[in-house]
Order: C-alpha cells, then sequence, then structure tokens
C-alpha cells in the first residue's frame, strides 16, 4: 500500500503541467513566535518562487495551515491544471482532505478558508511527504532564516 501511494506521488511530480507546491510552517514555543515558507516548482521540475513570513504568535500546526493558506494565495498567479501541496505535517493534511472536520475547533475557520481557495483550481491534492524530502528540507531552511532575519531586527530582543 505504502509503495503504490509514492509511486503515485512519483509520477505526481513529473507531470509537465504541474505545480507542486512545497509548505512549511513551525513555532518557537507552543504557541510562539511562528514562520512559513512554500517553495513552487514547476513540472520540469525548477523552482519558479519561493517565499517565507512571519506569522506571530501561533501553535506550528496552525503555522502549517497559514503556511499553506499563504502558498495557495500566492498559487493563483500560475497558470498550471494541476497543483500538488506537499506538507510535512500529517494531522493539518489530514484535516484538508476531510470533507467535514469538527474538531479540532480552532482549525475550522482555516479548513473553510483553504476549501474557498481550492474551488479557484482545476485540480488540487495534498499529499504527506516524510520532513527528510529535500525540498520540505529547503522549506524548513527558509524557515529558519526568516528566524534569523527576526533576531537580527530585534522583533525579539530577548533571544538576541
Amino acid at each position: 500500500m505504502k509503495n503504490n501511494k509514492k509511486r503515485k506521488i512519483e509520477i505526481r511530480l513529473r507531470n509537465k503541467q504541474d505545480l507542486n507546491i512545497w509548505v512549511d510552517g513551525g513555532s518557537l514555543g507552543a504557541p510562539g513566535p511562528s514562520v512559513s515558507a512554500y517553495i513552487f516548482q514547476n513540472g520540469q521540475g525548477t523552482i519558479i518562487s519561493k517565499n517565507y513570513v512571519y506569522l506571530g504568535i501561533v501553535s506550528s500546526n496552525i503555522a502549517e495551515y497559514l503556511a499553506i493558506s499563504n502558498a495557495l494565495n500566492n498559487a493563483e498567479a500560475f497558470l498550471h491544471r494541476n497543483i500538488n501541496v506537499f506538507s510535512d505535517c500529517l494531522s493539518v493534511v489530514n484535516h484538508i482532505n476531510s470533507e467535514n472536520p469538527e474538531k479540532p475547533v480552532y482549525f475550522l475557520e482555516l479548513h473553510r478558508r483553504v476549501k474557498l481557495m481550492v474551488k479557484k483550481f482545476f485540480n488540487i491534492n495534498f499529499y504527506h511527504i516524510s520532513r527528510n524530502h529535500p525540498l520540505i528540507q529547503k522549506c524548513h531552511n527558509l524557515c529558519r532564516a526568516c528566524i534569523r532575519n527576526l533576531r537580527i531586527s530585534k522583533v525579539w530582543p530577548y533571544f538576541v
């Protein structure tokens, strides 16, 4: 079963009409200062866009959800037939993929917002992927760069 899922993901990655979105979000604490990042990759494997953003004080799961939301907002500028979103947070991916989630309550508004954004695209899929994947690692490094920039700018003077 697991190999079949992995094979489907590999086929998706080779489709030239696809836009592959890799996301990561995290926080220092629960909740704590949080950041998110995304990378856009076209079907040929070229990175066409990347970005990171400071989110404020939220939990790591909300940071992951907001990473997906921010990426989808920016994906509207790219004309691709299929969109594949890859995240290393299984709970968020499962929550997005469920039709009528009931819990946790603080995810429901984020779920509603993402589902509204999904309607703007022809075909979109959400996948859980290992945090050891190279592009998830790049997203993680973008998040770390955002944290470093915030420390340098004295947003968190108590961390310096």
